[in-house]
């Protein structure tokens, strides 16, 4: 409609400059690099970067009218009108100055579309007038674990070309500060596509989601934390990974152990700056645990009698015992862990296993005493100043 009432080409992107609308004769008028470089339209960083930083370009998210912005070294003018959702910034229509020099009706015309554009957007997130949702609204709504009209999920899958039974896995970024300043927002997002091209991008809250399909785009762990680590440096950011599910329909279990992996990086604010569910789930699980009783009533008493023992006379039994469990009871290996000879290794084994009166050689009393043991070892280390 806006093609047809201005007689030029148009286009409207959101804020994060992905494709809303775009008339038939827009991409005969752009620079091929200005085109859909994924499914969903999104305007590369090649291009984003040529203007992103730029003072002037800055405060063209101020207007509220129609402008015109000129580019001199490729010698065209765009109009342009920002699209305002009450006092958010949530994208623009661009009118390419093809044909003839633009009017002043061209202007009056170019806001009353966007008002309209705003309007059709706003039906469209609260499911009025279309039966459609936005990709955004359908896949945030698998991230909460919602329950979503089959068409929707159906449609989804289809322009993503996605399969239900496919590996899906979830990213959550946020900045290390309580929030992030909006252009900067703006750079990481076009930053998440250029490095997960496959990936499903989403903001809300001041914080990026990824979705990856694992199926689509094999990418290992370590594979992701090479692509996030300069990002997490640069931007000052914490991301939590979720382990991979095999079905869309859990794809709210990956949404839900990123933010555990998130959470935990913010408790710890440390150098480490991306932590996987994995590596935190042992520490969820005990948070977990519908109890009333503290942390080191679950330990092993058995465990607790060589901690005493150790205390009353002296020696190093609880040590020793630790370190046979972590090298999974392998002799020289323990032997060289604790800087000590076999024989002596063994002596206080032969102790032990007296002290303790437990079968060291049942693989669930093992589980327990090592469990115990990173209990004691959380405990301790939650206790120093």
């Amino acid at each position: 409609l806006g093609a047809e009432l201005l007689q030029k080409p148009v286009c409207i992107h959101d804020d994060w400059f992905v494709m809303t609308a775009m008339s038939s004769e827009f991409s005969q008028v752009m620079e091929p690099e200005y085109l859909l470089s994924s499914a969903r339209g999104f305007v590369p960083r090649a291009v984003v970067d040529d203007f992103q930083n730029d003072s002037d370009y800055l405060e063209t998210y101020h207007y509220h009218d129609s402008r015109i912005w000129y580019t001199p070294e490729k010698g065209y003018y765009t109009m342009y009108v920002n699209l305002w959702d009450g006092p958010v910034y949530k994208g623009r229509m661009l009118v390419s100055r093809k044909n003839r020099d633009f009017l002043h009706r061209d202007h009056l015309l170019a806001e009353v579309l966007t008002q309209r554009a705003m309007f059709l957007l706003n039906q469209q997130r609260l499911g009025q007038g279309q039966s459609m949702q936005s990709m955004d609204d359908v896949v945030y709504s698998l991230l909460q674990g919602k329950q979503l009209d089959p068409a929707d999920l159906n449609q989804l899958m289809n322009m993503l070309n996605w399969k239900k039974s496919d590996r899906f896995l979830c990213i959550r970024i946020r900045n290390q500060r309580s929030e992030g300043k909006v252009v900067m927002e703006h750079v990481l997002h076009s930053d998440l596509f250029r490095i997960f091209p496959e990936g499903y991008i989403l903001f809300a809250g001041h914080e990026q989601c990824v979705v990856l399909n694992l199926t689509r785009e094999p990418v290992s762990g370590s594979i992701i934390r090479h692509r996030l680590a300069p990002l997490c440096r640069d931007y000052c950011l914490y991301a939590g990974i979720s382990s991979p599910v095999t079905d869309i329909r859990d794809l709210h279990l990956t949404y839900y152990q990123a933010n555990v992996g998130l959470e935990q990086a913010f408790r710890l604010r440390s150098e480490k700056w991306i932590i996987a569910f994995s590596e935190c789930a042992m520490e969820h699980i005990l948070e977990k645990i519908d109890s009333e009783l503290p942390a080191w009533t679950l330990v092993s008493p058995e465990l607790l009698s060589v901690v005493e023992h150790d205390r009353m006379r002296g020696t190093q039994y609880f040590e020793t015992l630790r370190a046979y469990l972590l090298n999974e009871r392998d002799i020289p290996k323990t032997a060289e862990t604790l800087i000590i000879h076999r024989t002596t290794l063994l002596y206080r084994l032969k102790k032990i296993k007296s002290l303790l009166n437990v079968d060291l050689e049942d693989p669930w009393k093992r589980l327990y005493l090592t469990l115990s043991l990173w209990i004691l070892e959380k405990e301790n280390a939650r206790k120093k100043p």
